[in-house]
C-alpha cells in the first residue's frame, strides 16, 4: 500500500479526520438552527467514536 498506511491505528486516524464532515454540519445546526449546544456537543462526541471505531475495524481488514 502507498506510504504503508495500513492497519487499525491508520484506519482510526483516519476515522478522526473524517470527524470534520459531521462537525462542520453540526455547526451549522447550531448556528442556523439553533440547536442547543450540548445536543450538538454529544451527536459530535457519537460520530467521533463512530467514525474512529469504523476505521479502526476497517483498518484491520487492509
Amino acid at each position: 500500500m502507498a506510504g504503508d498506511w495500513s492497519g487499525p491505528t491508520s484506519g482510526a486516524l483516519l476515522g478522526l479526520a473524517l470527524t470534520v464532515l459531521p462537525l462542520v454540519l453540526l455547526t451549522g445546526s447550531v448556528v442556523h438552527e439553533g440547536i442547543p449546544i450540548r445536543t450538538a456537543a454529544a451527536h459530535a462526541g457519537d460520530w467521533v467514536i463512530k467514525l474512529t471505531v469504523i476505521g479502526a475495524v476497517t483498518g484491520m481488514f487492509i
